[in-house]
C-alpha cells in the first residue's frame, strides 16, 4: 500500500485502542531516536470524513478532515514528543471492527498490557453494540472472558487502579508479592468485581491487600459478600489474615462460620460433655454420625478447658466429622492454635 507524509496534528488516536496507559521514559526514548533517524515504520489510519455544504440536498458531499489511527499510536506520540511535523502513513479504509481488531492484534503479544486495558477496549466496543459473543471473536478469546472484562470495567475505578501489571509464578505467592506493593492481581480483581456496589468491592479490595489474602481466599471472600449480603458488615469486620486462624482453618471455613452461624446454645450440664467424653460415646456418635446437632449444641456451650478435650477426642476422627471439629477449633481462636500446635 502507499505510504503518504501526514502532518502529525491531522492524526488522532483510536478509541478502540486497548492500551492507554503508556510509559513515559520509554515514550521519551523512543522520541530521541526518532530525533537521529527518523520513524522507519509507517503507521496506519483511516479518514474521518465530515459532510459538507447544504445538508438538505438529496446527495450531500464529503471531505477527510482527519485521520484516525489504527495501529501505531506509541510511535505517532513520540513522534510528537521529537518535534516531527509529518510521519509515514498508510490510509485505508478500515471498519470499526476490523479497527478493533487490528488494535488488538497490535497489542496482543505485548506481556505488560493488563487486564484492566482489555476490559476498557472490550467496554468501549459493547457500548457500540458489539455482543460478548463478537467481542470474543475479535480478541480470540472466550465469551465467559469477555463478560469478566465487562464486569472488570465497571468496577469502582479506585479498584481498577490497585491492579498490578501481569506477574508469573505461583498464584498464592504472586498475590501476596504484590500485596506488599498495596496492588491486587487481575485475577483478584476479576474475583471482586462479582461482589455488587463499587463501595463494598472497594473495601474488599483493601481488606485483600491490608490481610494478604491469596487468590482462592480472595475469591471466598467474594463469595461470601455477593452471596450474604446481610452478613456483609461482619464478613468484613473479621479478621482473615494467615495469622489470625487456628491450624487447619481455611478462611472458607471462617466466612461459613460468619455466614451460617451456629444456633443459640441450649442449657447443659457441664457433667454431659465430660461423661460423653470419658465413657467413648463421643466419639462412637461422631463415627456413627448419630446426635450431631446435640453435639454442636455441647460444642457452643462447653467451658475453654473442657475445649482441648473435645479436640483430642475428635481429632482421631476428623474424616468422619463434618464441620464439629471446625467449630470446636474457631470457638477456641488463639488458644486453640497454640493448643493445636503443642499436641
Amino acid at each position: 500500500m502507499e505510504v503518504q507524509q501526514i502532518p502529525v496534528d491531522l492524526i488522532e488516536s483510536s478509541p478502540f485502542n486497548p492500551r492507554q496507559d503508556f510509559d513515559e521514559a520509554a515514550l521519551d526514548e523512543l522520541a530521541a531516536s526518532l530525533k537521529t533517524r527518523g520513524l522507519l515504520q509507517p503507521v496506519k489510519v483511516r479518514p474521518v470524513r465530515e459532510p459538507v455544504g447544504d445538508e438538505t440536498l438529496p446527495k450531500q458531499s464529503v471531505k477527510v478532515v482527519a485521520y484516525q489511527l489504527v495501529y501505531g499510536t506509541r510511535r505517532w506520540m513520540a513522534a510528537i514528543r521529537a518535534g516531527l511535523k509529518t510521519i509515514p502513513t498508510v490510509v485505508a479504509e478500515v471498519s470499526d471492527e476490523d479497527a478493533a481488531a487490528e488494535g488488538m492484534a497490535e497489542n496482543s503479544f505485548r506481556v505488560d498490557l493488563t487486564e484492566i486495558e482489555k476490559a476498557r477496549w472490550a467496554e468501549q466496543l459493547y457500548n457500540v453494540r458489539y455482543t460478548q459473543e463478537q467481542i470474543a471473536r475479535l480478541a480470540n478469546v472466550s465469551q465467559p472472558r469477555v463478560a469478566g472484562w465487562l464486569r472488570m470495567a465497571g468496577m469502582d475505578p479506585a479498584v481498577q487502579r490497585m491492579v498490578a501489571p501481569p506477574q508469573h509464578g505461583d498464584r498464592a505467592a504472586g498475590a501476596r508479592a504484590v500485596a506488599s506493593e498495596g496492588k491486587i492481581t487481575s485475577s483478584q480483581a476479576l474475583s471482586l468485581s462479582r461482589i455488587p456496589g463499587q463501595t463494598q468491592q472497594r473495601q474488599a479490595a483493601k481488606k485483600v491487600i491490608g490481610e494478604r489474602l491469596d487468590q482462592d481466599e480472595t475469591q471466598a471472600l467474594a463469595a461470601a459478600l455477593r452471596d450474604h449480603p446481610q452478613a456483609a458488615k461482619a464478613i468484613l469486620s473479621a479478621d482473615l489474615s494467615p495469622g489470625s486462624r487456628p491450624k487447619g482453618i481455611t478462611v472458607k471455613d471462617q466466612l461459613d462460620h460468619i455466614v451460617n452461624p451456629p444456633a443459640a446454645p441450649k442449657p447443659v450440664k457441664k457433667s454431659e460433655l465430660v461423661y460423653l467424653a470419658e465413657t467413648g460415646k463421643l466419639a462412637s456418635a461422631v463415627a456413627s454420625r448419630l446426635d450431631e446437632d446435640r453435639l454442636r449444641e455441647l460444642v457452643s456451650s462447653a467451658e475453654p478447658d473442657q475445649l482441648g478435650m473435645l479436640v483430642e477426642s475428635l481429632e482421631t476422627l476428623e474424616s468422619n466429622l463434618g464441620g464439629i471439629l471446625i467449630a470446636v477449633r474457631l470457638r477456641m481462636g488463639s488458644g486453640g492454635a497454640a493448643h493445636l500446635r503443642a499436641m
